[in-house]
């Protein structure tokens, strides 16, 4: 904070809508990190709202200001992962299908150990989406969509593979 003008620059005072705003936000940051936490820990059949509130520090009103259920909880969990993983495709999406491939295969561990505890989330994911049809409407679109990505890319590799000369020295005469 730096003092210009006889006012404070960078502070926030509290009351303020920025304030507000802030503190919005953070909440809302521990209750995902809780139920990270307790997901991974319990699964998400046996981790309760109360169990997130208890942990977070927070009432369950604060809880449904942020979430409208358990279920939109974890599925925000689950957009936040796949965006990591929107994030490494888009990163690659200027460069060669080989050289998007070796971008993927560097990212992909760096997204999976970022996660931490929660890697266990992933399995929880795809449990809850064999269980619950909206949990499995929010994974199917992306996994259509990278399915769909990852099939072009291999098709663009495959026919720069068929059209170069080398690959005509291989094939009998």
């Amino acid at each position: 904070m730096a003092l210009k003008a006889n006012r404070l620059v960078g502070f926030i005072f509290p009351g303020t809508r920025q304030w507000i705003q802030q503190r919005s936000e953070e909440t809302r940051a521990r209750i995902l990190e809780s139920a990270i936490k307790l997901f991974s820990t319990r699964g998400y059949n046996n981790a309760s709202v109360d169990d997130i509130c208890a942990e977070t520090g927070i009432s369950k009103g604060a809880f449904y200001h942020h979430f409208e259920s358990k279920q939109t909880l974890f599925i925000a969990l689950l957009d936040g992962w796949l965006q990591a993983i929107d994030n490494a495709i888009d990163a690659s999406k200027d460069k060669t299908a080989p050289e998007t491939f070796m971008q993927l295969t560097e990212a992909f561990p760096y997204i999976f150990g970022a996660a931490g505890e929660g890697l266990l989330m992933f399995l929880e994911f795809w449990l809850q989406a064999s269980r619950d049809k909206k949990v499995g409407e929010a994974s199917i679109v992306p996994y259509r969509r990278y399915h769909k990505y990852f099939t072009s890319l291999i098709k663009k590799v495959w026919m720069k593979v068929l059209s170069s000369k080398w690959i005509l020295n291989l094939l009998p005469a």
